[in-house]
């Protein structure tokens, strides 16, 4: 591939450890992937806490007081949680990855997944407490989500309460 460089230019290419973690969650290779506040990783690191789901478009202080007001109640830490699939939405693109991951860069722990439902995410953080809108809880109980069939809303539900997961549900004013 000819890249039509004059004389003295050079093409510098940089690989990140950060994006190639996201390379192996994308293919499936990985769970989840925690991005602590001080840059370091872990993949499939077991976290017990709250989880704070969303897609972030963008973090804003409605996000952060809800987290913040959330481990004051819970009297845990509270990560957010992007999944790269979405139920409604397209997938995200490595590009679009990194954009909404960098909001964080100080916040609090970020876990990554490919967990488009709360059945899925479950299994990934057994134990937790997912910090939702009533918006989300409204979703969450309707059969449209699950191909229309109220039956398998049900054994998601279930399969949420087998792994020891509860919800703390917030409105708006």
């Amino acid at each position: 591939l000819s890249l039509g460089l004059k004389k003295g230019e050079v093409l510098e290419v940089i690989r990140s450890d950060k994006m190639e973690l996201v390379d192996q969650l994308l293919r499936g290779q990985v769970g989840c992937l925690l991005m602590l506040p001080d840059g370091s990783q872990s993949m499939d690191q077991t976290f017990l806490g709250g989880v704070l789901p969303g897609s972030f478009d963008p973090l804003h202080q409605g996000h952060m007081e809800l987290a913040r007001v959330a481990e004051g109640l819970l009297g845990v830490d509270v990560a957010y949680e992007l999944s790269v699939t979405n139920v409604e939405k397209p997938s995200l693109d490595r590009v679009e990855i990194d954009r909404r991951i960098s909001q964080f860069a100080t916040a609090r722990k970020v876990a990554l997944t490919r967990a488009p439902t709360f059945d899925q995410k479950a299994k990934l953080f057994p134990g937790c407490t997912f910090i939702i809108g009533w918006d989300t809880a409204v979703r969450l109980l309707d059969p449209r989500y699950y191909g229309g069939d109220a039956y398998q809303m049900r054994i998601a539900l279930n399969d949420i309460r087998s792994f020891d997961c509860r919800l703390l549900v917030a409105g708006r004013l």
